[in-house]
């Protein structure tokens, strides 16, 4: 069996900057063959955002997408660095991470259902 990379969204001069970032978590939820995007920083100790993204395996041109939470709740985590994040059936769990500047570590776990 060969195995080999394949690009499924370049990095270009007009992505934008809100989703260049490190320290982020990333979760594949298989009925919904979508994968999650959480936290992260794209400057040293400074969270960029606590958005969730959804990115369409099936419909990769799409891009990634910010994923409506208000039908949901209108409570969200806080920013955070470094979280960790899993996909079970169709339910994300987040948990820890760095807060900010302060590198404050994080103890708190959230849920969300797909």
């Amino acid at each position: 069996m060969v195995f080999s990379w394949r690009c499924l969204l370049p990095q270009t001069a007009t992505t934008p900057v809100h989703l260049t970032r490190s320290s982020h978590a990333i979760s594949y939820v298989a009925v919904t063959n979508t994968i999650y995007l959480y936290g992260g920083e794209n400057q040293p100790r400074i969270p960029v955002d606590n958005v969730l993204y959804s990115f369409s395996l099936s419909d990769p041109a799409a891009g990634w997408a910010p994923v409506n939470l208000a039908s949901s709740s209108s409570v969200c985590p806080p920013e955070r660095i470094a979280p960790g994040m899993v996909a079970m059936d169709k339910t994300l769990y987040v948990m820890g991470g760095r807060q900010g500047i302060t590198v404050r570590v994080r103890g708190d776990a959230w849920v969300w259902r797909v």
